[in-house]
């Protein structure tokens, strides 16, 4: 289980919750980029848990880089990095190995 991410520079906490609220409203993550903390909803499948990481981590370089994304580039963006990583292996390791 993932503790920590660094992005951008700055380390980012992940907790585990049985429960993660955004706007009053229930979710499966939450990006806190003043705190540096990232929330996950416990139980989650863990494929789908990494695109929620993924996308909570998208959410936390457009507020570093003050890139103002939407929600919908944010989505988007989440789900095409998760199976471009995911279908792409070899770069993947490749990137690993260089850095």
């Amino acid at each position: 289980m993932i503790k920590t991410l660094t992005i951008c520079g700055f380390k980012f906490h992940i907790t585990h919750k049985p429960l993660v609220v955004e706007g009053g409203d229930s979710c499966l993550g939450c990006c806190k980029s003043d705190n540096n903390s990232i929330e996950i909803k416990k139980g989650i499948v863990p494929s789908r848990e990494n695109e929620v990481i993924l996308h909570e981590s998208i959410h936390a370089i457009s507020d570093i880089m003050n890139l103002d994304l939407s929600e919908n580039q944010v989505n988007t963006l989440g789900v095409c990095l998760t199976k471009y990583i995911a279908e792409n292996k070899s770069f993947t390791r490749k990137i690993l190995k260089e850095n």
